[in-house]
């Protein structure tokens, strides 16, 4: 049992602890890398490997790795309240080691799903403590510029890592740069953690005695319903982040295959695809500290419609202009809702519950990936790659709208 932190108080900040930050920082950027060898080097191997032509066939390895990962936050951030951050942290590099491995020795595509069966594990355990823990470390009054930070860095991580792969795959195949790159990450990645990385879970406990006099606990199963669907304001953003993960599933396990019959090459992919990823990261660092200034939901709603009308863009728009500057403006309406999502949910509970709340937010967030796989892969081979823009863009129009209507009496 770790106890709460001595000499300490909810007025701790990132002053204090600004070292141990940095290289949470550090550490996720190295999960953005890992994560960013999938970004163009699968789907690619999918069509010149595996000789794969069925989208949703493809996109199985995305529906894998989303419903593991979901799953898996929800134990996590249980587990990481009661147990602590750092030890799931490297437990999930540890699990890591042999992706790299599946990809360069694989027979076939069932080998690359069950590979994203052990990246989800990877993620759920990693990314989640890095987010969970520097919440742990920062004040109230700066938890979105907290989260910003923190998903700027492993989606700036994941768009260079995806450029730097693209670029080895013309020099040692898609094998030989996925696990190369693959790899040093998760070796180096679990040097990090187990000699730099500091528990962090006994400043939530802290904040919360300070906060919660009665020393009532709330149920699991209360937590969860009331996280899901029964508290208006927390059903709204659960939905959201899990509809966002839509516009994801096409730029991850769709745009890589929709630009190779634009034929485009791999490098000219990358990116591409880049551009999102690293509009998203940088302008995440702007957008979550602006959110502790101006309110959430302005920045959520408003990044909703801006993906919804990229998406429809990518129906009427093509050539290399145009599909770099609709990924720009894809980028930007995930910075404006992605980690402001995060720290919403965060406002909204006890920080004795953080692990939990954000653990349940993440299932469904996270779930999204499954459920868009599945979603963007039946509609791309029923019909065709237009039908999935105009589909999500449809969607993501309807989930703002949802925030909007239930937080309308909420800053």
């Amino acid at each position: 049992m770790i106890p709460p932190v001595k000499n300490s108080a909810a007025s701790q900040t990132l002053t204090h602890n600004g070292t141990q930050y940095v290289i949470l920082l550090l550490l996720t950027i190295f999960i953005g890398w890992f994560l960013g060898i999938e970004r163009v080097l699968v789907p690619a191997m999918a069509e010149n490997i595996y000789h794969i032509s069925s989208y949703l066939y493809i996109l199985s390895f995305l529906a894998a790795f989303g419903f593991t990962k979901s799953v898996l936050n929800l134990v996590s951030g249980k587990i990481s309240d009661d147990i602590g951050r750092k030890k799931l942290l490297l437990l999930g590099w540890l699990v890591a080691i042999p992706v790299p491995f599946i990809f360069y020795f694989s027979t076939s595509w069932n080998m690359i799903v069950l590979a994203n069966i052990d990246v989800g594990v990877n993620q759920a355990f990693a990314w989640t403590m890095t987010v969970t823990a520097g919440l742990d470390l920062s004040r109230s009054i700066s938890r979105g510029h907290t989260v910003g930070l923190n998903e700027a860095a492993g989606y700036i991580g994941q768009a260079t890592a995806g450029v730097i792969t693209g670029y080895m795959a013309g020099l040692y195949g898609l094998r030989g740069a996925s696990f190369i790159f693959g790899i040093i990450v998760v070796i180096v990645a679990i040097g990090i953690t187990a000699f730099t990385i500091r528990e962090t879970v006994g400043f939530a406990r802290t904040e919360d005695a300070g906060i919660n006099k009665t020393g009532i606990s709330t149920s699991f199963m209360k937590m969860f319903t009331d996280t899901s669907w029964s508290n208006r304001i927390l059903f709204s953003y659960s939905q959201a982040g899990l509809i966002e993960k839509f516009v994801d599933v096409v730029f991850w396990g769709l745009m890589p295959l929709y630009l190779l019959t634009l034929h485009f090459n791999l490098f000219i992919i990358a990116i591409l695809v880049g551009i999102y990823q690293i509009t998203w990261g940088l302008l995440q660092i702007i957008t979550g500290k602006l959110s502790d200034h101006i309110g959430r939901n302005i920045l959520i709603i408003t990044g909703f419609w801006i993906d919804s009308t990229a998406m429809l863009g990518f129906v009427f728009f093509h050539g290399i202009l145009n599909i770099a500057l609709l990924s720009f403006f894809s980028g930007l309406g995930m910075a404006f809702l992605y980690p402001v999502l995060i720290a919403a949910v965060n406002d909204n509970v006890k920080p004795s519950e953080r692990g939990t709340r954000l653990g349940i937010y993440r299932l469904w967030r996270d779930s999204g990936y499954g459920f868009g796989a599945l979603f963007v892969g039946i509609l791309a081979t029923a019909l065709n790659v237009r039908s999935v823009f105009i589909s999500v863009a449809l969607l993501m129009a309807i989930s703002g709208a949802i925030v909007m209507v239930a937080c309308r009496t909420k800053s």
